[in-house]
C-alpha cells in the first residue's frame, strides 16, 4: 500500500470540539516531571522511549549531556502520545477519526495526534518536543491501528522518518538544553 501527498489531504481532522475533549490538560504536565525518573505507565510507551532515543543517536551525534536529553524527551512524546492516543480511544468521534488515520498510514497518524501533544506547550517547549513527535507516533502506529480494531494484514509497517539537517539540528540544541536542566 503507498500513501500519497493527498491521502494526507483528505484526512478529516479533529475539530476544534474533538481537540477540547481529548487536549492533554495542565494537570497531567504537572506530574510529568516525576514521570521521567519512573518508568512509564507502560512498558510500551519505555519500550517508545528507547526507540526514538535510539533512533536519534543513531542520526545525530552527541555528548553525554546531550544524550541524557534525548532520553526525557524521547520520554516526554512517548507518555503524551501515550495519554493523546487513550483519549482518543475514549471519545467514539475521534476514535473513528483515529481508525480513519491508521487506514491511511502512519504519516496521516502522526498529522492528527501530533498537535495534541505539542498543544499545551510554549513555543520553545513546542520545538524542543517536537524533533520527537513523529518518530514516536512512527513506533507506536502499529500498536495504534491494533487498538483501533485495524488487522494485521491491514497495517503498513511504518516506515523510519527521515530527519532533516534543520531538524538534526534542533534535536541536538534540544537534547543540550534538556540534559543540562536535569545535570
Amino acid at each position: 500500500m503507498t500513501y500519497t501527498t493527498n491521502s494526507l489531504e483528505q484526512l478529516e481532522l479533529f475539530s476544534e470540539t474533538d481537540m477540547e475533549s481529548v487536549q492533554i490538560d495542565s494537570n497531567e504536565l504537572e506530574n510529568l516531571e516525576s514521570v521521567l525518573g519512573e518508568n512509564l505507565e507502560s512498558l510500551s510507551s519505555e519500550r517508545v522511549a528507547e526507540d526514538v532515543e535510539k533512533y536519534m543517536e543513531e542520526h545525530i551525534e552527541s555528548r553525554s549531556a546531550i544524550r541524557s536529553g534525548h532520553r526525557q524527551l524521547a520520554q516526554i512524546a512517548a507518555y503524551l502520545s501515550n495519554k493523546a492516543v487513550k483519549k482518543i480511544l475514549d471519545n467514539p468521534n475521534t476514535r473513528r477519526k483515529l481508525e480513519a488515520a491508521c487506514r491511511k498510514g502512519p504519516g496521516s497518524v502522526c498529522q492528527l495526534i501530533k498537535p495534541l501533544i505539542l498543544q499545551p506547550f510554549s513555543e520553545f517547549g513546542k520545538g524542543l518536543i517536537n524533533p520527537y513527535c513523529s518518530p514516536t507516533i512512527a513506533r507506536m502506529y502499529s500498536a495504534i491501528s491494533t487498538e483501533v480494531g485495524l488487522k494485521t494484514e491491514e497495517i503498513e509497517a511504518a516506515p523510519e522518518f527521515a530527519i532533516s539537517l534543520s531538524t538534526a539540528a534542533a534535536v541536538v540544541s534540544a537534547g543540550a538544553a534538556v540534559g543540562s536542566l536535569f545535570k
